[in-house]
């Protein structure tokens, strides 16, 4: 079962996610596009590319953004965290982020169990750490660092880290 690990709220530089991105139909979840964007990112080389340029994270993230309420859907974009200034090769969607206070939730267990609870949780814990989500900012983010995703612990689990743009409380 998922459960949150670790649960801090750092400062966000101002910075750009670059990658590519979809749009997703919140309603229509037997057409998730976002399983085919990542075998396209990771199967084109893009994120290969990505992690080789000058980055902030070299982690690939999930950035999900861009709500629009008429339709029910959001942008999905598959890419990495890239200092604000940095050049941007041609063809990369782009998204701003920051300077901003994130809550950082680390949520271990099974890899297809991590998603669906991940802002729950870190949720929880925000709210629990007397912070509030900044809903302004209308962005969340996955992160999936090498060392603590990519490499299964003995009983298989990882860790995603979840962001979620944050106001802290007063007197933090």
């Amino acid at each position: 079962m998922a459960r949150l690990v670790k649960f801090d709220v750092q400062t966000l530089p101002a910075l750009k996610v670059v990658g590519r991105a979809v749009r997703v139909r919140m309603a229509d979840e037997m057409e998730d596009p976002v399983p085919e964007l990542w075998a396209r990112c990771h199967g084109d080389g893009t994120i290969d590319e990505l992690e080789a340029l000058d980055t902030f994270d070299p982690s690939p993230v999930g950035w999900m953004g861009d709500f629009d309420a008429k339709t029910s859907s959001f942008v999905y974009l598959c890419g990495v965290l890239m200092p604000a200034d940095a050049a941007v090769p041609e063809g990369f969607d782009v998204r701003e982020i920051g300077p901003t206070s994130a809550a950082v939730g680390w949520v271990q267990g099974e890899p297809d169990e991590l998603v669906p609870v991940a802002q729950e949780l870190t949720e929880q814990a925000m709210s629990d750490a007397g912070a509030a989500a900044d809903d302004t900012a209308g962005w969340a983010l996955e992160l999936y660092n090498d060392a603590r995703y990519a490499h299964p612990g003995t009983q298989g689990e990882v860790v995603l880290d979840f962001y979620i743009p944050c106001l802290e409380p007063a007197g933090a």
